[in-house]
């Protein structure tokens, strides 16, 4: 099933993986995000390249991009763009990428098993991770009292 959306993404038709739109990365923003991958404003985006690393990593990365597209629903626009957008596509080094506290989470609600993979999370990732959307989320109820 995630291989059909991906391929439909990628051959320009309309895609939708568990609601959620798929579309292939528009060519203007190829260069600007290194033709990576990404979710944003709950849509997913599919690097054309997706599929080199062989059909599992391309499904987990749709699985971990979805994920993505549950923090926004969570957080809302600001919270995603500042709290989870912006780090993850400016963080470097790529070592140890998705144990990142804006990252773990993305793969847990995407059901992103990287066991095995070379890319296992950290200890305490997962912990640090729910930790950091908490907190995300409890300044949005912070501003929203005032």
């Amino acid at each position: 099933m995630e291989l059909d959306v991906i391929q439909t993404a990628l051959g320009g038709q309309r895609a939708v993986y568990n609601g959620v739109r798929v579309k292939t990365i528009p060519k203007p923003l190829r260069l600007f995000n290194k033709n990576r991958s990404y979710a944003f404003r709950g849509t997913v985006y599919l690097a054309p390249n997706i599929l080199n690393g062989g059909p599992d990593e391309a499904v987990r990365t749709l699985r971990h991009e979805y994920g993505h597209t549950r923090q926004y629903a969570r957080l809302g626009f600001c919270r995603y763009l500042f709290g989870i957008f912006l780090p993850s596509m400016t963080h470097t080094p790529r070592e140890h990428y998705y144990s990142q506290k804006w990252e773990v989470t993305a793969d847990a609600f995407g059901d992103v098993d990287r066991a095995g993979t070379g890319e296992a999370h950290l200890p305490g990732a997962e912990k640090d991770g729910e930790d950091y959307l908490r907190h995300l989320e409890r300044r949005l109820d912070s501003r929203r009292q005032r």
